[in-house]
């Protein structure tokens, strides 16, 4: 496994573990089968790394991830949330819309 110092992010190839096969730099080099590497895989990119005297990787602690974003609504869900149901079965009438557009605009999926 190779974990970037600067990214905290991390590659693993099968058939090489213990190597940098990237040749990359500012990276650490961990055994895929390490403990230390399931606890990364985890909690990657939200941690910090822990380091001994030598400043070898030894342990991370887990930090915080920030909230996730919401997505947006598409626009048949601002429709539905901002017309009443009889606004909504004129539309229907007047127009032709899919099944699908309409359980959604009815607040249902």
């Amino acid at each position: 496994m190779i974990i970037h110092k600067d990214t905290k992010s991390y590659e693993i190839l099968s058939g090489h573990p213990n190597s940098n096969f990237g040749n990359y730099e500012n990276v650490f080099i961990l055994d895929d089968e390490h403990e230390l590497a399931n606890k990364i895989m985890q909690h990657s990119p939200y941690f910090e790394f822990v380091l001994n005297d030598q400043s070898e990787l030894v342990d991370i602690t887990p930090i915080e991830r920030p909230p996730e974003k919401p997505k947006p609504l598409t626009d048949i869900e601002i429709l539905g949330q901002e017309l009443s149901e009889r606004e909504i079965q004129e539309i229907i009438q007047g127009q032709q819309i899919s099944d699908l557009e309409i359980r959604l605009l009815m607040g249902g999926f």
